[in-house]
Parts: structure tokens; sequence; C-alpha cells
């Protein structure tokens, strides 16, 4: 079992080694970084979930995106404090652990679990279901294409797909820009009238769909070893990347609703709605930049989130070794990017469902992110000199108020998102259960864990 402490780069050099991260390399710029947190925000997901929380919120839908963002405002400051004082590889497993490492192996397989049936599977159909606006092709296999595309870039190493990342955002920036600029005119304040029309649970519910419009961009930490000047660069892209996207959410939402009849709005796409102010060739233009290029740039980045989490487990022997190998020549995780391929592929093919797949992504993003939060909110006190590297440095006081206040709000939308989707729900449950009895067997690995952090509270200097 390697230890847990934070020597050689605030890595134990033992777990660097069994885990194959020193072959993980620094190559990603803080453009890239904010590119990285961006493209997580503004994903498939706009296009795909937009409409469904539209008709779940009704008026208020642009109320929901800013209720949904709160909690994932207010994670910044204890996540900054964390990845400015550690940016490390699968920073929302590692963070967790500071808090609970039993609990940490739970939520890290539950969020992969989430994110390679829910998330990848998201994206991928969605990127299908637009493709198909412009050329007839099944939006399942367009999905699957997709992935392996996908698959095979992240395979040839993280620069790559930081530099494709980068030029996928400025496109997408673009073309969101434009549905702003010509849906503008078209506003109908009548649309908003009755603007608590589906009621208080219709606007939470909404709210839990769209929790992963924002939450999604905090992921950046999991690629901590890999990013330049990294102490310095994540709290600025994970706020700066928070902020972009809101702004333009809620700016496309006050547009959707006001050109829309919000009535309307379930069983559309955000395509639909486009082509009530669009002629044919901004359409096809607003599809390609728009919708194609965030539901890629999405599944480019889910692609180096979750192998890094299995990576990491492997290297304490809570998964099996071959996960945690790195390829010599690209450094990439190569086994651990092949399987969460081969679960996503299945994953569209046998449940081609966006609500579903929604769900369960955000299922996964509400735990995890309340988890970390915890851990950071207990830095101050369990690892006080890894607490003095934070920068910026909130106090402790602030940081516990903001979790409390993180932690009531996910649990409300957690809840909320339940009873609105409860098939999905209960699956989520039997994940976490499995998940659960799996963590049973690795009850030593555990209480080993939690003698490393308390004997290996301070950070080699």
């Amino acid at each position: 079992m390697p230890a847990f402490g934070f020597q050689s780069n605030l890595i134990d050099e033992r777990t660097v080694k069994n885990a194959g991260r020193e072959k993980l390399r620094k190559e990603i710029s803080f453009i890239g970084l904010l590119a990285m947190s961006v493209g997580g925000n503004i994903g498939g997901a706009l296009f795909s979930l937009t409409n469904i929380a539209g008709s779940l919120a009704g008026p208020a839908l642009p109320l929901a995106m800013l209720i949904s963002a709160f909690p994932v405002l207010l994670a910044v400051i204890p996540i900054s404090v964390l990845s400015s004082a550690w940016p490390t590889t699968s920073g929302t497993y590692r963070y967790a652990q500071l808090f609970n490492p039993k609990l940490a192996f739970i939520i890290m397989l539950s969020l992969a679990a989430c994110a390679a049936i829910g998330g990848q599977p998201l994206f991928a159909l969605t990127f299908g279901i637009f493709l198909g606006e412009i050329i007839p092709v099944s939006p399942v296999l367009a999905g699957v294409l997709l992935l392996i595309t996908f698959y095979l870039i992240n395979l040839l190493g993280i620069k790559l797909t930081a530099r494709i990342q980068i030029v996928l955002f400025f496109v997408l920036v673009i073309s969101l820009l434009m549905y702003v600029t010509l849906g503008a005119p078209g506003i109908s304040a009548g649309n908003f009238s009755g603007f608590f029309a589906t009621g208080v649970s219709g606007l939470i519910a909404a709210a839990g769909i769209l929790f992963t419009f924002c939450a999604g961009g905090l992921l950046i930490i999991d690629v901590g070893n890999e990013v330049k000047g990294g102490e310095n660069a994540y709290p600025k892209a994970l706020l700066l990347g928070i902020l972009i996207a809101l702004a333009l959410y809620v700016t496309i939402h006050i547009i959707t609703i006001g050109v829309f009849d919000w009535r309307a709005l379930e069983g559309t796409t955000l395509f639909d709605v486009a082509a009530v102010f669009m002629g044919s060739g901004a359409l096809t233009v607003f599809i390609i930049g728009g919708a194609l290029v965030a539901t890629a740039t999405t599944v480019n980045i889910l692609f180096t989130y979750i192998p890094r989490g299995l990576l990491v487990a492997s290297s304490e022997g809570l998964l099996p070794a071959f996960l945690g190998k790195v390829n010599n020549r690209f450094g990439t995780p190569h086994w651990a990017l092949t399987i969460t391929c081969l679960v996503a592929v299945i994953a569209i093919i046998v449940i081609p469902s966006l609500i579903f797949f929604g769900a369960m992504l955000n299922f996964g993003l509400i735990l995890a992110i309340a988890t970390v939060c915890l851990a950071g909110a207990s830095l101050p006190k369990k690892y006080p000199a890894l607490y003095d590297r934070a920068n910026p440095k909130f106090t402790p006081r602030l940081l516990k108020v903001v979790t409390t206040l993180i932690v009531i709000t996910c649990g409300f939308i957690f809840l909320f998102l339940a009873v609105a989707l409860p098939q999905s729900a209960l699956i989520y449950a039997g994940i976490l259960i499995i998940i659960f009895l799996v963590s049973l067997a690795h009850t030593k690995t555990f209480r080993e864990i939690v003698q490393m952090q308390r004997e290996e509270k301070l950070p080699d200097q």
C-alpha cells in the first residue's frame, strides 16, 4: 500500500511510481486550463437539457440557472484553496480523501460510473442528434464514432487534447454569441408572464437538471499534476470558467424563453428555438460551431478526467493494477481510457435516453462536489501546513460557512432531482450500494490511509 503523503511535488514518490504518474507530463497552460473549464461547463448539456429544464421551470428558467450555479460558485472558494495548495492527479478523489478515504473511493468510482454511463453518452448522443439535422445519420452511430474519435485523440497525449480544446473553445464562444445577437431582437416580454407558472418544485427540479451546466468545469482539478504553474492557475481558471459560462447561459436562457413559448419546449432542442430567428445558413453554422463543437469539447474533456481517478485508485490497490498503467510513448493511461470508452459506447447503444444520461451525470457531480468542499473546509484544522500553501487563503470560518451552504443547497437540488426522476435515482442508488459493498473488501486499506494521513500531515517543502 503506497503512502498517502505529499512527497515529490506533493505526491508520494512510491505512489507516483506505482500509479505511473511520473509519466503524466506538465503540458497544460493557463489558457488550456481555462478552455477545459469553459468546455466542461458549456458542453452538450446546453443543447440537450436547456429545453427540458425550460419545460420544468417555465419563464423562470434563467432564475433556475442562477440557483443551480449558486453552490458551484460557492464551491470555487474551498476548491481554490485545495487546488492552489496541492495541484494533483485526480484532485476530486485525492481531495475527498482528506475528508474520508472510504467515502472518497465511493465518490470517485460513482462519479466515474455516472460520467461513463451518463455524461459521455449524453454528449455523444446529443452530437449525433444535431449532426442528423445536417446529414442523414443515426444519432447513436454518430455518437459512437465521436466517442471512438476522442478516445484515440486522448490516447495520443494531454498536449494534443489541450490544444484541440483551445481551438474548440473559441469556435464555441463565437457560435453562442451569434445565437445571442440574432435572437435578442425577437424577445417578447409576454413570454415571461406568469414567471413562477410551474411552482417551486418545477423551479428546483430544473435547477437540478441544470447543475451540470457549471459544475462540469470544476473537474479541471483532476489534471492538476499536468498543469504548468497549477498553484497560481487554478483559482483564476476555476472562477473565470464559471463566470464566462454563467453569463452566456443566462443570456441564452432569456432569449430561449423570450422567443419561444415555454409550454412547447418539451420534446424540442435548442435547434428548434434557433430556427425561429435564424436562416438556414446561420442555423447550419450554429449547429456546427455551437452544438457539435460543444458536445465534442465535453466528450474530449471527460476522456481526460475519468481515467485519472481510476489510475490513482489502482495505485493504492483499490482497483486492478492494469488501470494504473501509463503508455510510455504518449504518457496516457491507456487501459483506463479504453475501459471508459467501452462503457460509454455500450451505454449509448443500450440506453439512448437524454434525460437518464443527464440525471446520472448530475447525481454523481452533486455528491462529489459536496464531498470535496467538505475536505476544503476541514483543511485548516487537519492539514494546517497544506492550508498555509493556499493562495488565496480564506478564513477557516468562511470555509465552514460556505461549505455548509453548499452541502445544504446540493442536498435540496439532489432531493428534488430524485423526486422528479425516481427511476434514475434508484439506479444511482444501486450504483452506490454496489460500490459500497466493494469498498468493504478494502476496509484495512482505508484504515492504513487514515493512519498515514495522521502521521504525514505536513507536505514536504
